[in-house]
């Protein structure tokens, strides 16, 4: 192993420390895990496996390979990206800067509801910024964020293409509109109970 491989591997393992460190607040689940490894890299489950079969040998494999995989997981972590890194034949800090180059990708698991918050021009002005505050309040997280009990994952949405009803958020597949802080903060309490 050369020095390059040493230090690529030792900004991997700092990079990668700060995503998934307590300070977000977002711990490996290990009951995800699986004792079966290859490479050194955990191998969760044969669906993943047979994804990074499918995706080995093909050119532009990386960002389809981090997609199929949230679709999978519903995120990205750790041992996945390392994985995806030992299939493609990148070092795992170009994985993972790829992962965090684009917004679409997520590193803690989703909540079983998603908020998205519309932060279209209507919506702006008709008191979106109110509803991330009434978010706040009610549930302690901020756009891009999943609560503690796993309940819910909130994020800022560029346009939800429901204007006339702004201000609006879409909870799980369900649209609300004309929303004030206190009516969101019911449709929230309703869910959740």
């Amino acid at each position: 192993m050369n020095l390059f491989t040493i230090q690529n591997k030792q900004i991997w393992s700092q990079a990668i420390t700060r995503v998934f460190d307590d300070s977000l607040g977002y711990k490996l689940n290990n009951k995800l895990k699986s004792e079966r490894t290859c490479g050194g890299v955990c191998i969760v489950d044969k669906g993943f496996d047979e994804l990074l079969q499918h995706w080995k040998s093909q050119k532009g494999n990386v960002i389809p390979l981090l997609q199929k995989t949230q679709e999978l997981r519903g995120y990205l972590n750790r041992e996945d990206m390392e994985a995806i890194a030992e299939v493609t034949g990148k070092s795992p800090a170009e994985i993972y800067g790829v992962a965090t180059f684009y917004a679409q990708f997520r590193f803690q698991p989703p909540g079983k509801h998603t908020l998205k918050v519309c932060h279209g021009t209507a919506c702006h002005v008709n008191g979106a910024e109110g509803l991330d505050l009434a978010i706040n309040t009610e549930l302690g997280v901020e756009p891009g964020q999943t609560t503690e009990d796993g309940q819910f994952s909130v994020e800022k949405v560029a346009c939800l293409g429901c204007c006339s009803l702004a201000p609006v958020v879409m909870l799980d597949q369900e649209v609300h509109g004309r929303l004030s802080g206190d009516k969101l903060k019911k449709v929230v309490r309703k869910v959740g109970t």
